[in-house]
């Protein structure tokens, strides 16, 4: 009887010591989050700007056509994400200045990621944990030091430090580089915003969210996996959903391909693919890729917490945003095709993803909030 009546208090106490430490793991991520942003108005209050989604030392001389910008992929000095410039905003002085010691003559900065082949690489400067940049509720943080889940590319000798908060490049479908005029975030690749370009204000427009890293190889889990194969979803978001099992929106269908996407593999780099997410379709969403890695996708903000994700915003404030948030018309075309989404060029004007789009726009001209 005594041992029948100890079992029934555990059972009891169980959900609220795991909601105790899950409360706990919420509030460690919404401080992580709040130290990303004030380390980013440092930066501002520095520079008088904004850092690049990605960028480089020489990003700011880049334009469109010329010999560096059609480089950056070969190059990849440009790849460099928000997270690696605020370094010295995060106490991360050090690190920071390790890196840049490797600057070489002409200027660029090693990769965002060790190749193994640079000679101004060095390995502990990309595999030291940066532990303000997971969220202690992600299932894939026991993953720290992977590079890639796809058999026949890991790079086990390469660790690297991950992360799972990810910049927000607006109601926008990335193209990879994420080039296109048409992003209207308020980071923007290899462009500089100030703080008097939030015209939207600094409290409604998101710079940081959560994505989760890949737990395991071969899960379908919809957190920290991307559906590619799925038709037209670059011109219908909405046909994304198709992807996700037959009453079950937390796992892909068993028909669908997979890919264990380079999701935070490289916790400075600011590629689009693996670093960003798009404010189109509702948190813990399903993403889609075109390819199995580096294609353009839809990858949707994502989290282990219960029924949404924690989001920085400009002004340094961080809110849970829930997945039931207000998307407006998820079908509709952000323009372009579905070989070169968001081709068109894309006017000034409020976002047709409702309040979850408006907050990823910095001038769409919405003035929204949660």
């Amino acid at each position: 009887m005594v041992i029948a009546i100890i079992g029934v208090l555990i059972a009891l106490l169980l959900p609220a010591v795991q909601a105790a430490r899950e409360a706990a793991r919420r509030s460690q991520c919404i401080n992580n989050l709040k130290q990303y942003g004030l380390a980013m108005q440092n930066y501002h209050s520095t520079y008088n700007v904004f850092p690049p989604l990605r960028g480089g030392p020489k990003s700011p001389e880049y334009t469109a056509g010329t010999a560096d910008f059609d480089n950056v992929n070969t190059t990849h000095n440009c790849q460099w994400g928000p997270s690696m410039f605020t370094l010295p905003f995060m106490e991360q002085t050090p690190r920071y200045d390790r890196l840049w010691s490797q600057k070489t003559n002409d200027g660029r900065l090693p990769w965002p990621w060790n190749n193994g082949s640079l000679t101004n690489v060095i390995a502990d400067f990309y595999s030291a944990p940066f532990p303000t940049m997971i969220c202690p509720s992600d299932a894939g943080r026991g993953y720290a030091g992977y590079t890639h889940l796809t058999t026949g590319i890991d790079h086990p000798d390469r660790p690297h430090a991950t992360k799972n908060y990810m910049a927000c490049i607006g109601d926008y479908i990335n193209d990879n580089r994420a080039m296109s005029a048409n992003q209207r975030a308020m980071l923007l690749p290899l462009q500089y915003n100030s703080m008097a370009a939030c015209a939207d204000g600094t409290s409604n427009t998101m710079l940081f969210s959560e994505r989760c890293t890949p737990a395991e190889e071969g899960t379908r889990l919809v957190r920290g996996a991307m559906a590619y194969g799925i038709a037209n979803f670059a011109t219908n978001p909405s046909n994304c959903f198709s992807s996700l099992a037959a009453g079950n929106s937390k796992e892909y269908d068993s028909s669908v391909t997979l890919t264990h996407s380079e999701t935070g593999a490289f916790c400075f780099e600011g590629r689009a693919y693996t670093s960003t997410y798009s404010s189109i379709l509702p948190p813990n969403s399903p993403s889609c890729s075109s390819s199995e890695n580096h294609g353009y996708s839809l990858a949707a903000a994502s989290s282990y917490h219960t029924g949404g994700v924690n989001v920085a915003f400009v002004d340094c404030s961080v809110q849970f945003v829930s997945e039931t948030i207000d998307c407006g018309n998820v079908g509709w075309s952000p323009g372009g095709t579905t070989a070169a989404p968001n081709a068109t060029t894309a006017p000034q004007r409020e976002s047709n993803y409702g309040v979850w789009g408006a907050m990823g726009t910095h001038n769409g001209g919405e003035g929204k909030r949660l």
